[in-house]
Formats: structure tokens, C-alpha cells, sequence
């Protein structure tokens, strides 16, 4: 008998996630998104509060050896921020959610019930929308008009505002 013919793999289960339907999704209401977001503001400020509070007491040490405590503290400062808008880059692209909308229990998905990714998730939906705000907010009428619709928007079907829209996403509940 042959030796190849006696030997077989072995066989596991395979079971992979199923995607949910779009519409199996229940829609996140306006106030978790509005709370969310709120907690990202704070939760970006403490990184910032933590990178100051570090900068300055490495300024001060600085200080007393004739060294440019300033810029020590103004670079923990920055650190502290950039460190908090990686994880929330991180958390978002990976899991559809930020910080903020972790601890509310949301998420982001594509409108087909996928997984958002870092495009969708956080390039279109986050940065894109900065930079149109970068360019539309010192117009206040144009900043103003932008916001005005985008939350205007809140009363469709899937309360997708304005930058949901342009990413193709919707926030639902995790």
C-alpha cells in the first residue's frame, strides 16, 4: 500500500463572521453620536492636559540647567495630542470606533453593513470633512450653511449627517 494514499488532513470547522445585513443594523440615535463625540473632545483635550502637565515639569527641570524649558513643554504638549489622535486613528479604523464611541457603545460601518476601514472610517469621513472646514468655516456663511445641512440630515433614514454621506458610512449601534 502506499504511504501517500493512507495519510489524510485533518478537518476543522471553519466558521467566519458573517457581515450583517444593512438593515439588521439598528441606527445609533442623535444623542449617543452627540455624547460620543463630546467624549472624544474631552478625551483629546486630557492628552493634550497629560502632554502638558509632562512638558512642564520637564520644562522646569530644563530651566534650572539653562536649557529651553519652553520647548520641552510645548513639545510634550504636541506629543500628548498626536499620541491621542494615533490611538483614535487606530481604534477607527480597526473597529469602527473611537474612543469616545467605545465607551457609548456605536460604531461606524459602510452603508452595506461593512466594516468602515481607515478610508472610509477615518480618511473621508474625519479628514477630509477637516479639511473642508479648514477652507469653509473662515467663510462663516459657507461654515455655517455646511453644519446647517449636515445636521439637517440627522432626519433621514439613517440619520447619516453630511460627512457620512461623502464616506459612504452610517453610525449604528455596536
Amino acid at each position: 500500500m502506499n504511504a501517500a494514499a493512507e495519510f489524510v488532513a485533518p478537518v476543522a470547522p471553519l466558521h467566519i463572521a458573517e457581515v450583517p445585513e444593512a438593515d439588521e443594523l439598528v441606527t445609533a440615535p442623535s444623542s449617543k453620536r452627540l455624547f460620543a463625540r463630546l467624549l472624544d473632545g474631552l478625551i483629546n483635550l486630557t492628552g493634550g492636559a497629560v502632554g502638558a502637565l509632562i512638558g512642564g515639569l520637564i520644562g522646569a527641570l530644563l530651566v534650572d540647567l539653562d536649557f529651553g524649558g519652553g520647548i520641552a513643554a510645548a513639545l510634550c504638549l504636541v506629543g500628548g495630542m498626536f499620541a491621542i489622535f494615533f490611538v483614535q486613528i487606530y481604534f477607527i479604523s480597526t473597529t469602527g470606533q473611537s474612543l469616545g464611541k467605545r465607551i457609548i457603545g456605536i460604531r461606524i460601518v459602510r452603508t452595506d453593513g461593512s466594516a468602515a476601514g481607515f478610508v472610509h472610517g477615518w480618511l473621508m469621513r474625519t479628514c477630509l470633512v477637516r479639511v473642508l472646514d479648514f477652507f469653509l468655516l473662515p467663510t462663516v456663511v459657507l461654515g455655517l450653511a455646511f453644519w446647517t445641512v449636515s445636521i439637517c440630515m440627522l432626519g433621514t433614514e439613517y440619520r447619516q449627517m453630511l460627512h457620512d454621506r461623502i464616506a459612504g458610512t452610517r453610525v449604528v449601534m455596536a
